[in-house]
């Protein structure tokens, strides 16, 4: 199949007629134009109903500037040389992105990069990919930050954006000329993104919620107090299984599990895939006590184009109904999602909202300011290296630089200055 773009005037449209042979049979026949004014007349078929599906498929053909090589080889060569390479929809072209790479993402990163990419697209007043110019995606720069996203965030949806239209240009080869995502003035990214302490009160308040009022079967008061006093990350405490944990010594074994189902699939991995063994505090002691472990829990997993429930042995699971094996009762499943039921302990302990991760922060702190670790000892304890725990994790505060230079007294180490 050849493709190629209709010229300028060109009125594309098909009909049928029908012959009569010597037999008296009726045929029918496909009569169209193509570009220069080509009349052709083709035979189609004795049924007049499959003629009509051809008449509209051969009229779609001829909008979308696609023709066979019946058609092509009928169109001049001084035609030929007008028409353009083929136009396509940005659409289209998200899919054929999406299906070449996708085998380099994780179902999920798969599955977030198109609504992402999709949304994008869909913000740009264009319909075919070698419409968009820079002024489009500064103008989209523009909108997304009017929509309340971070400097961050906003860097990241346009890096995504420029990486699509690389590939249209280097790989698939569809694309001629520059990426019109490069001169687009993109927002600094800020390199502090961690360093928000949560108010003690706040933490206080949190503790004193004992169970959250209205059904909710995420146990995100148990999830909460654990992430506090351990300041581990999310996937960290939703993936743990009780073979991780030593009751009696009180030690949390963080490694790689090639068997443990995930949302991504078979195998989970710590960041950076680095073990790490963890001396528990008394508090997250208590929080594993308090719950019972499950006779039987699941994960499910995402393999391709199905999904699977797998068993595992997980310690914070929701409770929910659902089918494995045929047979459908309730479960107890690896939690998923805490978003909801996090917002909603909030509200319930009357703090004002921020994010789950700004736990671990507040753990760090606790560990550099209240129990006087380094913070290349914290650091070790989070699983980070001593550099990105002094610029993700440690937070500053104006008020406390403010006391220790009026309670230390400058004059230790400075010579006094006259006024």
């Amino acid at each position: 199949m050849n493709q190629v773009n209709v010229l300028l005037g060109y009125d594309p449209k098909s009909t049928i007629y029908p012959r009569t042979n010597a037999k008296g049979e009726v045929k029918y026949y496909l009569r169209y134009y193509l570009p220069g004014r080509i009349r052709v007349s083709r035979s189609a078929t004795q049924n007049k109903k499959e003629a009509r599906r051809l008449m509209f498929e051969k009229n779609q053909s001829l909008k979308e500037g696609i023709f066979d090589d019946f058609d092509f080889q009928r169109i001049p060569d001084s035609i030929k040389e007008q028409l353009r390479k083929p136009k396509i929809k940005l659409s289209d072209a998200l899919e054929r992105y999406m299906r070449a790479t996708s085998y380099n993402r994780r179902p999920n990163t798969n599955r977030d990069t198109y609504l992402v990419l999709e949304k994008l697209i869909g913000m740009i007043p264009c319909q075919f990919i070698d419409e968009v110019k820079s002024e489009h995606v500064q103008v989209l720069a523009g909108l997304l930050k009017a929509q309340g996203l971070s400097p961050a965030s906003v860097f990241s949806y346009l890096s995504l954006l420029k990486t699509f239209f690389n590939w249209l240009i280097e790989d698939a080869e569809v694309l001629e000329g520059r990426n019109p995502v490069n001169k687009v003035k993109k927002p600094p990214r800020s390199s502090k993104v961690r360093d928000y302490l949560v108010d003690p009160e706040a933490i206080t308040k949190l503790f004193r919620v004992s169970e959250l009022e209205g059904k909710t079967e995420i146990p995100i008061v148990s999830l909460f107090r654990f992430l506090v006093t351990t300041g581990a990350r999310l996937g960290e405490v939703i993936h743990s299984e009780w073979q991780d944990f030593d009751l009696k010594q009180g030690v949390w074994k963080i490694y790689p599990k090639p068997h443990c189902p995930t949302a991504d699939g078979l195998g989970w991995y710590p960041k950076w895939k680095k073990p790490r063994t963890l001396e528990l505090l008394p508090q997250a002691l208590n929080v594993l006590k308090s719950l019972s472990e499950k006779e039987e829990t699941y994960g499910l997993m995402n393999l391709g184009d199905k999904a699977v429930w797998k068993k595992a042995n997980f310690v914070f699971t929701i409770r929910k109904k659902v089918e494995i094996d045929g047979l459908v009762s309730h479960r107890d499943l690896r939690i998923n999602s805490t978003r909801r039921a996090w917002f909603n302990l909030l509200n319930q302990a009357g703090v004002l909202p921020f994010q789950i991760r700004d736990l671990r922060t507040y753990f760090n702190w606790v560990l550099v300011s209240q129990l006087g670790l380094s913070n290349k000892e914290a650091g070790t304890y989070l699983g980070n290296s001593e550099a990105v725990n002094n610029q993700h994790y440690t937070p500053v505060s104006l008020g406390a630089i403010s006391a220790k230079l009026r309670s230390n007294g400058p004059e230790m180490i400075l010579p006094q200055i006259a006024a």
